[in-house]
């Protein structure tokens, strides 16, 4: 945030509904919240009809790295090479779109390189996180 603006001052909240609501009553001008959840809670109250995401799916790989991940135990082996192909087959088949599509009215996979993304694209690498 601060490449992308000097003059942001942060804060950090115990709870996104903190947040939230310190952004309803005019005490700050911004929250950075995951995707999904920040657009569930605009949705969630007519007092919130004036909030807009920034921009799609905005990722900041240099803070927060590519992609997310899964946690399996170092030995499980087998459940890793499990998923990671049960996510191929999904995506490859084209079911991960259409039950994306229903439930959250896009692709959520997101980009596979931060050279997709919009951040990269408006203001290059950003380093310093």
């Amino acid at each position: 945030v601060g490449a992308i603006s000097a003059d942001a001052e942060m804060r950090q909240y115990q709870t996104s509904e903190e947040a939230y609501l310190d952004l309803q009553s005019g005490r700050i001008d911004a929250v950075l919240v995951d995707t999904i959840p920040g657009e569930e809670w605009i949705k969630s109250d007519p007092r919130n009809a004036d909030f807009a995401p920034v921009a799609d799916n905005l990722y900041d790989f240099p803070c927060f790295g590519e992609g997310i991940g899964i946690a399996v135990r170092k030995d499980e082996d087998d459940l890793r090479e499990g998923l990671n192909a049960a996510i191929k087959a999904i995506r490859a088949s084209g079911d991960y779109q259409t039950l994306s599509e229903e439930y959250f009215g896009r692709d959520i996979y997101g980009p596979e390189t931060a050279k997709e993304t919009q951040l990269w694209k408006t203001y290059g690498p950003i380093v310093g996180c």
